[in-house]
């Protein structure tokens, strides 16, 4: 795997905070490293602090359309802090600065699901003397966590409705 040298030097310019709160993940229960049964998550995964739109994920674009949903709530095992994206200029700012440090990947879901698979060994590089776990979004409320096992324990996995309609129905405040 090679090392973006764009990524990294930005990496040690960001602020780095602790996550704070309760976590939620919307999945598939047929997703790599989901086991419901035995309330285990493993993997690099995203989270949000906001449940709704941590549920709204169990649809995303890139997952079957058919299967079993699911939101999880989770806990931290312990404290982690995380690089906190900065602003980036215009409507596809972060996108474009992806897009930069990796350009031989193709533009869309490809670049968002390298960045999710090379962010470890980013911060690794970034960091050699920190303990900086994840990446947070700049509003701070979306994380991905590389290898989340490590960091996070599932409280539960609540079954969600077949239809994203019959989701947001239920659950939209």
């Amino acid at each position: 795997m090679s090392i973006s040298d764009t990524l990294v030097e930005s990496l040690k310019t960001w602020d780095i905070k602790e996550v704070q709160g309760i976590l939620h993940h919307g999945c598939h229960g047929e997703d790599v490293g989901v086991q419901v049964g035995s309330l285990h998550l493993s993997g690099n995964k995203w989270f949000s602090k906001n449940s709704f739109y941590a549920g709204e994920y169990a649809w995303h674009f890139s997952r079957p359309s058919t299967g079993t949903r699911y939101r999880c709530d989770l806990e931290l095992k312990t404290k982690i802090t995380g690089v906190v994206q900065p602003e980036f200029e215009g409507e596809l700012g972060w996108h474009m600065f992806l897009k930069k440090c990796f350009p031989h990947v193709d533009s869309g879901y490809g670049l968002s699901k390298h960045f999710q698979n090379t962010l470890q060994d980013h911060l690794k590089v970034a960091f050699p003397e920190k303990e900086v776990t994840c990446y947070m979004t700049e509003s701070q409320s979306e994380l991905l966590i590389p290898n989340c096992e490590d960091f996070v324990s599932v409280k539960h996995f609540e079954l969600l409705p077949d239809s994203k309609a019959d989701y947001r129905s239920k659950y939209k405040a």
